[in-house]
């Protein structure tokens, strides 16, 4: 673990945790793991505007504005806080399309952050949003989701289904996420 920060609940936590009342208890919370482990390690001369990948709970139009404000880049997925974020029109452009369909939509934020929006229709009932900064990856099919299936004979089979390269990044990497939460539930 390179940062932790232990939570001292509703109360206690605005007394001390840094932009804790102007930007609320998850996107504070964000942007201080954020901005101590960025260019962690490095010479001064070598910081770099860094990727950053965040699961649903980090995931929002508030949290991408600043993380960008501080100097990096954001990938992340969008459930439960999509205020802001065009979550309900993506779902239903994209509700009749088959699997391995997209849909990207760019727009500034009121405080001009440029934000992707993306849509991703991976089989043929769900979809997944997406919020990235501009800069954090291209929306060109990139690495394919490997789908896997039974065929007409029961046959497990598979197809590849097209993704941006933005949610490949994300894919690729985000395991990291769950091995520390498996760590952290199952083998401690």
């Amino acid at each position: 673990m390179l940062f932790l920060e232990i939570q001292r609940g509703k109360v206690e936590m605005p007394k001390w945790s840094e932009r804790h009342r102007e930007l609320g208890a998850t996107t504070s919370c964000t942007l201080r793991a954020t901005t101590s482990l960025a260019n962690c390690g490095q010479k001064e001369q070598l910081h770099c505007r860094n990727p950053i990948l965040g699961d649903s709970w980090f995931s929002s139009v508030r949290i991408v504005e600043a993380i960008h404000e501080s100097g990096h880049e954001w990938i992340g997925v969008v459930k439960t806080s999509h205020s802001l974020y065009p979550k309900k029109d993506l779902e239903n452009v994209l509700k009749t399309w088959p699997g391995g369909m997209n849909l990207a939509v760019e727009a500034p934020t009121t405080k001009g952050v440029q934000l992707i929006a993306v849509g991703y229709k991976y089989n043929s009932s769900k979809v997944l949003c997406f919020v990235a900064t501009k800069n954090a990856g291209s929306t060109v099919p990139d690495d394919p989701y490997r789908a896997w299936f039974l065929d007409d004979h029961d046959n497990l089979t598979s197809r590849p289904v097209d993704r941006p390269e933005l949610i490949s990044t994300y894919f690729q990497q985000s395991i990291g996420i769950d091995k520390h939460n498996q760590a952290r539930q199952f083998e401690l």
